[in-house]
Parts: structure tokens; sequence; C-alpha cells
């Protein structure tokens, strides 16, 4: 065998296949290549006829989606006629991208009043992008069963997939965000309506218009409606979302079955809530247990509740009265409710500088003093108030003997001059204590 031939037996193998020359293997490319453009031409084409379906039947698919819409979303309130037409024109737009159009925001703007409908109709966000999705899957399970057992059909089909997902998310997208406007625009604007109620309601006139009456029916309040307010003060001074959250766990703590009136105004939320008879206890334990959550994130706000009162007209009175309340609270906060104070309780947490000039100076002196150790003798006069002048009452309370207990109104009397078998005398030094010594632990 010379240098470069093959062994015997092999030439005569690979001889007899045939060789492919340079110029064969292009026509072999170009025919590949035909083939390939021919394949891309019939997926276009079948694409074309899909997106041709699509429109043609769009009025029957959006009745079928509405339909479908009804029994998957509850929710679903959509007037029939635009409902149709917002569905018609997703058809039109998906067809568009399935024929290959380029599509950009602006061609989604037919959204955004199918948006704010149900944004207005307090229909959820997750109930409004469930609604797309399902239109989709209508319209996808529509195109599968048009397909039929072709094969080159499904290959077509499965083309389509992506501009059906290309349709969603853009869809979706522009949903949600159109929505999202549209609540925050109608929240800004019951937010103003609410705030005007609010004000109509303090002047303390009638109510103007079917607007501010709707309003007011919202929160249950009525002409004749018994109602309370409550105001919040300080939440202005707080950061912004120490104070949104001062408001909503406050206005939270006061809702019944029916949200009340709630409005932030200056430096306060101010709530008017309608009220049944004997609610007002538990509104307050609500409202003290708001505030410790409160509290104990360092978010300080004192709280006056207003006493009970007949009809709107008297909702000036009642915030007033809920003002006084809230600066009764003292600096570090608190809730008082003015239908849990007795008179002289209340006389003295609303005591001005005139009524404290008024206390003699023996008893202030006293008054500081005490304080100064221990309260002892304070607690005394109160616990021997609170047990209507019975000494024996009193000292079981203090947990002292019955001998501690009347030596110690022994120094009362000494150092203020108050005869503690008096009537008036106890009277007045109650109050000073209160006024000027605050709230005390209550004896048990």
């Amino acid at each position: 065998m010379s240098c470069g031939s093959l062994p015997d037996g092999m030439s005569g193998v690979i001889g007899s296949q045939p060789r492919t020359s340079a110029s064969g293997v292009v026509s072999t490319l170009q025919v590949v290549g035909e083939r390939a453009a021919s394949a891309d031409a019939e997926v276009q084409r079948r694409l074309e006829r899909i997106a041709d379906m699509l429109v043609a039947r769009r009025r029957t698919l959006a009745s079928e989606i509405v339909a479908q819409a009804k029994r998957e979303i509850p929710e679903y309130v959509s007037p029939p006629g635009e409902a149709l037409e917002h569905i018609a024109g997703h058809i039109d737009l998906l067809a568009a991208i399935i024929r290959g159009r380029r599509v950009v925001a602006a061609d989604y703007d037919f959204i955004a009043p199918h948006a704010a409908r149900w944004a207005r109709d307090g229909v959820s966000l997750s109930a409004f992008l469930h609604a797309f999705r399902l239109g989709i899957r209508v319209l996808w399970d529509t195109v599968v069963a048009d397909t039929g057992e072709d094969v080159q059909a499904r290959a077509a089909t499965l083309s389509a997939a992506r501009p059906f997902l290309e349709s969603l998310n853009a869809s979706s997208t522009q949903a949600a965000a159109a929505y999202l406007e549209a609540q925050q625009s109608l929240a800004a604007e019951g937010a103003g309506a609410r705030r005007d109620l609010l004000e109509q309601l303090l002047a303390g006139g009638p109510l103007s218009g079917a607007r501010m009456r709707s309003l007011a029916a919202e929160a249950g309040l009525h002409e004749d409606t018994r109602c309370v307010v409550i105001v919040a003060s300080d939440p202005g001074a707080l950061e912004q979302d120490a104070a949104r959250t001062a408001a909503s766990e406050l206005t939270q703590a006061a809702s019944s079955a029916i949200r009340p009136l709630s409005v932030a105004r200056h430096d306060e939320l101010v709530i008017v809530r309608a009220l049944r008879a004997g609610e007002l206890g538990g509104l307050s334990r609500r409202l003290r247990a708001a505030h410790g959550s409160l509290a104990a994130r360092r978010i300080a706000v004192r709280v006056g509740v207003s006493t009970e009162h007949d009809g709107l007209a008297r909702v000036p009175l009642a915030y007033t009265e809920a003002r006084r309340a809230a600066e009764g609270a003292g600096p570090d906060g608190g809730v008082v409710s003015l239908s849990e104070l007795s008179p002289t309780d209340y006389l003295a947490s609303h005591a001005d500088e005139v009524a404290a000039r008024l206390v003699p100076e023996a008893v202030r002196s006293f008054i500081a003093e005490d304080i100064a150790r221990d309260g002892a003798l304070i607690d005394t006069v109160l616990a021997y108030a609170d047990a209507d002048m019975n000494l024996a009452r009193a000292a079981q309370r203090l947990h002292i003997h019955v001998n501690t207990a009347r030596y110690r109104l022994s120094r009362i009397a000494e150092r203020t001059g108050c005869e503690p078998r008096s009537l008036s005398d106890m009277l007045d030094l109650v109050l000073a204590i209160k006024m000027l010594a605050g709230p005390r632990p209550a004896s048990t």
C-alpha cells in the first residue's frame, strides 16, 4: 500500500459513497432555510387566523367571560354593557399583539374608567385582577379548542402563548396601577367629604344636601341618634406614621358593626359615634385597651369621651366635653370618659387657677407635704369620704386599726383646720386634694 492509499477493501466501501461538494452544502442549507421560512410563514398565517377568530367572536367571548366572572367572583358587579365593551377592547388589543404589533402604555388607557368603577364599588384589587386572569384563561381555552387535532395548528397555538402572557402581564400591571390611583382619589375625596360633614355637625345646624345626609347615615348618624364624641389630642405632634397608627387603632376600637365618623382635624382626631343603650362602658374599655397598646409602642395620646347626647344637634356640646375630658387625661396621656367621673372628680380635674387660689394656704401646705412623704393622710381623707364618713369602714379599707384612723383624722384637723365631722369641711378638703394631688391609687 503506497503512502496515501487506503487499505484493501476499504476503498470500495468509501468510494461507493457519493461525495458532497461545497456547492452541494450551500444547496442543502438553502433548502433548510426555505423550509424554515415556510414553517415561519405557516405559523404566522395560523397566528393571523387565531387573531381573526378572536375578533370575530369577541362579543360571544365577552359574554362568556362575564358569565364566568359572575360564577367565580362574588363581588363582580359591573354593568353588563360596560363590561362587554371593556372585554371587547381587551380582545382587540390581544389580537393586535398576536399579529405582532408593538403596544404602548397608552393602548391600555381604556382600563382606567373600569378600574375606577370597581374601586368605587368597593371591589377588592385581588378580585379585580382575578377578572383579568379569568378572561385570559377563557380566551386561551377557546384558542386551544379551536385548534383541534391538527399537529401543525397546535404548534402555531403554542407560538400564541407568549402574546397571551405578555397581554396578561401588561393589562394586569396597568389595571393595578389604575385601580390604586382611583382608590387613592376616592380616599382623598371621601376624607374631604367626611371633614365637611364633621364641620357641619360641629356647627350645630341641619345637614345640607343629600351627600352629607348619606355620609352621616353610613356612620349610623341620623337626626335623633344618641351619640358620643371622642377626641384624641396631640396626634398632630406625633410622627406621621405614629399619628396614622393612633388614628387607625382608636377608630377601630370605637367601631361596631358600623364604622363611625372619624376625622383628623388640626392636632386632634375627632370621632362621632352612634350609641346604643348600655354601650358606653364597653366602648371606654376598648379605647383604654387601644391606648395601652399605643403606649406600649411609645405613642402617647390623650383621649376624652363625652357623655351621651340625644340628637345630632348636640354634637357641638359633646365635642366640647370630649376636648375637656382629653385635657384632663394629663401630660402622659390616658383615657378619660366623663360618664365615669363623679361631679367632684369632674370639677377637680377641670378646676382653673382661681379655684386653686381659693384653697387655704394651710390646706395647700398639708397636701404638698403629705405627698412628699407617703400620702398616708391624704389617702385617709379620701377613704373616710368614700366610706360616707364612717370611721370603722374607712379603717377597714385602709387595712389599719380604727384608733390609727382616728389619730390620723385628728392630725388632719390640726394641720388643715377642717373638722372631720363637718360635711362641708370634708367636701372642701376632698375637692382640694383631687385638684392639687391628682388621681390616687384606689384603696381596697
